[in-house]
């Protein structure tokens, strides 16, 4: 054997590290959904910004929940391809 079961021991912790740290994101990608769902009365963005592809400048793009329209590195603005036309 000559050691090859103590590789295979660090494979599996890296895995199931590598596993709670995707269960940690999917949590966050699910946490977003429920906000999202929950968007009622928030503002959406305006019809006529849409072109007839379905597109809109960045300049017409504002959190529908704080109102600013600028993202940082550590604050993404994340667009909804549904119909609810909101970006979060």
């Amino acid at each position: 054997w000559r050691g090859a079961s103590r590789e295979k021991v660090r494979l599996n912790s890296e895995l199931e590290r590598a596993a709670k740290a995707m269960e940690k994101y999917k949590e966050g990608v699910r946490a977003v959904v429920r906000a999202c769902d929950k968007a009622d009365g928030l503002t959406p963005i305006p019809h006529h910004c849409f072109d007839e592809e379905g597109e809109c400048h960045e300049k017409d793009i504002f959190c529908a929940v704080c109102g600013d329209p600028e993202s940082t590195d550590n604050n993404d603005i994340l667009l909804c391809d549904g119909e609810c036309c909101r970006a979060y």
